[in-house]
């Protein structure tokens, strides 16, 4: 049993797939940072401003 884990693990390292998901999700966050929007991190200080 643990070979065979293994050998998924191997397969999933070994794969071009991997490397292209983290290259897709580097160029949305390169697209999005060239272009201004920050739509994935709120500053603390634009909290503090909000009055209720």
């Amino acid at each position: 049993m643990f070979n065979q884990i293994r050998a998924e693990f191997y397969k999933l390292f070994h794969t071009k797939a991997l490397y292209l998901t983290f290259a897709l999700i580097l160029a949305v966050f390169g697209i999005f940072s060239i272009g201004g929007q920050q739509q994935f991190v709120v500053s603390s200080s634009n909290l503090d401003e909000r009055v209720f």
